[in-house]
């Protein structure tokens, strides 16, 4: 975060120059600062966010096969060889 901040005002003064000879280089300026913010911004912002949807997702779906497994032992009678082995990742796997 600090580079990019350092990165950005470092051009702040090459972007608002006035003269003949900048105006050859203000585009190139103005696309390197605000593609800097930008990038850091989906680094920081985004990427994290997405994180946390993927996690919510895949959460979810674990906990649907986890009711499921649990409603055919139920319904199908204790540990029949018929219903799928579900881990809980909550409870530690016990030795027999």
């Amino acid at each position: 975060l600090l580079t990019s901040l350092t990165t950005f005002f470092g051009l702040l003064p090459l972007l608002l120059e006035r003269s003949v000879q900048a105006r050859f280089l203000v585009p190139m300026a103005v696309s390197l600062a605000f593609g800097v913010l930008f990038a850091t911004l989906i680094t920081l912002v985004l990427v994290p966010c997405l994180y946390l949807v993927l996690d919510d997702v895949f959460g979810s779906t674990q906990r649907t096969w986890r009711a499921l497994g649990r409603a055919w032992r139920w319904l199908y009678g204790g540990d029949d060889a018929r219903a799928p082995a579900i881990p809980n990742p909550e409870q530690p796997e016990s030795s027999h």
